[in-house]
């Protein structure tokens, strides 16, 4: 993370981040979790959710609401 108006980087969280609609939190991916923190890096990240596969592609919806991502859960039968 690095402020627009320049400064230090600081590290937030392992993966990409994908900033909420209001950029007031950034969400990120670390294996088989989606996690959490503030835009401004204060405090720890928080899991939100946890899968039983890989989490891949997230996004958010249009409304800017709800989540979508592909979880990879291996073969089934």
């Amino acid at each position: 993370m690095i402020a627009t108006a320049g400064g230090v980087p600081h590290k937030v969280g392992a993966g990409d981040a994908l900033p909420s609609h209001r950029c007031s939190r950034l969400l990120f991916v670390d294996k088989k979790r989606i996690l959490t923190v503030a835009a401004s890096g204060d405090g720890d990240a928080q899991p939100l959710l946890i899968d039983q596969g890989t989490v891949d592609s997230l996004t958010w919806a249009p409304d800017g609401k709800r989540l979508a991502f592909v979880s990879h859960r291996g073969a089934t039968r």
